[in-house]
């Protein structure tokens, strides 16, 4: 038997399912598919995942005032989240270029990507660790 919506009832849920989707698309600074290996997967206290080993290399693109980043994480490597799910820190795969300013930062091949929010404001840095 086919469900019968009213006009309104259709008009507030595709409106809310499209301000749904709106915020997620704006509100994620950074997005990346993971293959994780088999029994490395850590969460945090409230469920999300805290880091896991990644299965093999995993393209992240990061959307940040300096400008948006594509990079690749290093396969069996950690890669790091943070409470809410959202991208912190990885080993790269490749050589990345960062715009701090007016200047540029090279980060190389095995350094570590880093991810930070300070009050909404989300920076990316490298480092050898």
């Amino acid at each position: 038997m086919p469900i019968k919506l009213s006009s309104h009832a259709f008009i507030f849920l595709t409106t809310a399912l499209g301000l749904l989707t709106i915020n997620l698309a704006i509100s994620l600074p950074a997005k990346a598919e993971i293959v994780c290996e088999e029994g490395t997967v850590s969460k945090n206290s409230n469920g999300s995942t805290s880091s896991c080993s990644l299965a093999e290399e995993t393209n992240v693109k990061v959307k940040v005032s300096g400008g948006n980043y594509d990079f690749v994480c290093k396969a069996e490597t950690e890669i790091f989240f943070n409470n809410e799910g959202q991208f912190k820190s990885c080993q790269l795969a490749n050589e990345i270029q960062i715009r701090q300013g007016n200047l540029t930062k090279t980060c190389q091949i095995d350094s570590w990507v880093n991810l930070t929010t300070i009050n909404n404001d989300v920076s990316i840095d490298c480092s050898g660790r």
